[in-house]
């Protein structure tokens, strides 16, 4: 009987768990909520909470952490499995990595109930306080690193929440994570209590400090939100872009010509708008990542032959305005050795510069260890092939000259696809003076709505963090520009081919706590968490 008791119980926690994962993916942008189910991020970890309390060994909290984890990955980032080449096993691959991150983690939280001899540690106080501090330490690991996958985060759930969010610019996006996870560890307290059969005014009564305390939490983090929200902030210039959205997916065709068409097309639609409607001329025009599939610059003399009957080089001299476009980049040639780049065009057709993207895609644009013939073998088999892009080393801008203020320019920097989704890369743009930040994207492959929102709000703390303009140039959405407090200023629906003619503000730069500081907040949790664990190895020994 004892045996079957315990079986259900840990029935029960791994149901918690799934039950747990299934709030969380629902919070986040999904099928269902475009932009996630408000309120579900301050509540999606109480079932996660519960469990892990009620977890009755080290081993089973780390298969309870595994469950949660894995189970978010797959139910929020199911469309992985759509991935060209790759598929499942980029889905399947990134899954069992984040799973295991926070097996791992099972191991903290389980910790204090390791330690004996203090009654502090069994508070309340400090168990609400003790699991975040683990949690947000989970997603600052999880995030961070060549396995480094932002996406299923706490922080995703609050876009709807646009005055909370602005507490980015002084602890980056971990700042939300504390918050949420506070949130749903004081929650998980107040149904553990009436499991416990005490009434709810008791309950209440012995939780009335972390309640006190959460709520002047998100009052405090609220009223800083409303000021910045809210605060004036004039322009010093525009840029006058042309996103072109040409809804394409280059990988299914064998050569690009018809991606190219389609952009072509669409520029001179969008240059026709600008000097006939707007009365202006265009400074920049963006096309998305990855349209041209031969390397540059060996592929000069291709694209100045193709399209048959308008060769992309010849239509850049006509179009006569810059323009950036994803594009691969040769690193060695003989080698096979590329980069997934942005590539500057000048007005004339020539390259007057390139970006490599420094940050790939963990298990897809690039796959850890295939430097040793014996994992390069083994890929051959599984997926096909086992090269993979070649990682830049250097943030750089772009000089943008503006043609209709004479003598002025704007430095933009051009993270590729989900680079945006990074705070420390582009704390390294911004360091290099970026006045602008516009990525380039292709998601097309990824086939869901959801993909496309996910990313938009991935990189939509990007603007606030840095407090600076975001504009995105996607393959089939989300094209957009957000201003510095997050505000959505212009947008195309996702999945049409279109355009977007966009009077991009260019705001004073400004050095934010977060861009000065960094991770400051994942480090004093950290460190908390490895104090502690100093503590009870001492205690441990007496």
């Amino acid at each position: 009987m004892k045996l079957k008791k315990i079986t259900v119980e840990r029935l029960i926690m791994t149901g918690l768990e799934v039950l747990s994962a299934a709030l969380l993916s629902l919070s986040v942008p999904n099928e269902f909520f475009k932009f996630g189910l408000p309120f579900a991020g301050f509540i999606c970890l109480v079932p996660h909470y519960i469990a892990l309390q009620k977890a009755s060994s080290t081993r089973f909290s780390c298969f309870l952490c595994f469950v949660q984890c894995l189970l978010t990955h797959v139910f929020s980032s199911f469309w992985l499995a759509n991935f060209k080449n790759f598929a499942i096993f980029t889905l399947g691959a990134s899954a069992l990595a984040t799973g295991v991150i926070h097996c791992v983690f099972g191991f903290l939280f389980y910790l204090p109930k390791k330690v004996k001899g203090t009654s502090w540690i069994s508070h309340k106080c400090f168990r609400i306080l003790w699991f975040s501090a683990v949690y947000t330490v989970f997603e600052f690991i999880k995030c961070s690193g060549f396995l480094a996958y932002p996406w299923g985060t706490l922080p995703m759930s609050c876009y709807h929440f646009k005055y909370l969010s602005q507490i980015v610019d002084i602890t980056g996006v971990r700042g939300l994570t504390l918050i949420l996870s506070l949130s749903s560890a004081v929650c998980a307290e107040f149904i553990l209590d009436i499991i416990e059969n005490k009434s709810l005014k008791t309950s209440f009564s012995v939780n009335k400090i972390p309640v006190f305390s959460i709520l002047l939490l998100v009052l405090t983090a609220d009223l800083y939100g409303i000021f910045q929200y809210n605060r004036k902030r004039i322009p010093e210039k525009a840029l006058n872009t042309i996103l072109i959205q040409q809804n394409a997916d280059p990988w299914i065709a064998d050569e690009d010509a018809t991606s190219i068409k389609i952009s072509q097309k669409l520029t001179d639609r969008a240059i026709s708008e600008f000097t006939d409607k707007i009365k202006l001329n265009p400074d920049l025009i963006v096309w998305s990542e990855g349209i041209l599939r031969f390397p540059l610059p060996e592929g000069i003399y291709y694209y100045s032959q193709v399209p048959s009957g308008n060769p992309l080089i010849r239509s850049i001299n006509r179009n006569n305005c810059p323009i950036i476009i994803g594009a691969p980049y040769t690193i060695d040639y003989e080698e096979l050795k590329f980069s997934n780049s942005a590539i500057l065009f000048g007005q004339n057709g020539e390259i007057r510069d390139h970006y490599e993207k420094i940050k790939l895609v963990p298990c897809a644009e690039y796959i850890p260890f295939t430097q040793f013939e014996p994992v390069r073998k083994i890929l051959k088999k599984l997926v096909g092939f086992a090269n993979g892009w070649i990682p830049g080393t250097e943030f750089k801008c772009f000089d943008i000259p503006l043609r209709n203020e004479e003598g002025q320019s704007v430095k933009v920097s051009v993270p590729i696809c989900f680079e945006d989704a990074f705070g420390y890369i582009n704390a390294g743009f911004k360091k290099q003076r970026a006045e602008v930040l516009i990525n380039i994207t292709d998601d097309s492959w990824s086939l869901t709505k959801s993909a496309e929102y996910q990313h938009y709000v991935v990189s939509w703390f990007r603007a606030i963090e840095f407090r600076t303009t975001l504009v995105r140039s996607t393959n089939s959405g989300f094209t957009c520009v957000v201003d510095p407090a997050g505000r959505l200023r212009e947008n195309l629906p996702l999945f049409e081919e279109n355009y977007l003619c966009a009077r991009v503000p260019v705001y004073k730069s400004c050095m934010t706590f977060y861009l000065i500081m960094g991770e400051w907040l994942s480090y004093i949790l950290c460190a908390f968490i490895v104090i502690f664990i100093i503590y009870s190895l001492i205690l441990k020994k007496h």
